[in-house]
């Protein structure tokens, strides 16, 4: 028997998510989004001190994503 992988078996919230990860995000329940972003903040670099404020990481993740 085959297994077929849901489109957003992996999708995690994101700050300049694609339209196939909107999508995905979409697709799951509240309940997923709700544990999927709480997960999220349990991430080492969520607990980092930043002097850059959020227009900034904004920026700059916009930037980053350009150049992928």
């Amino acid at each position: 028997m085959s297994t077929i992988e849901k489109p957003h078996a992996d999708v995690m919230p994101s700050a300049t998510p694609t339209p196939a990860e909107i999508a995905a995000w979409d697709a799951l329940s509240r309940d997923e989004q709700l544990r999927r972003l709480r997960n999220s903040f349990e991430d080492p670099d969520c607990s980092r001190v930043s002097t850059m404020t959020m227009a900034e990481i904004l920026e700059s993740a916009l930037a980053n994503s350009k150049h992928e």
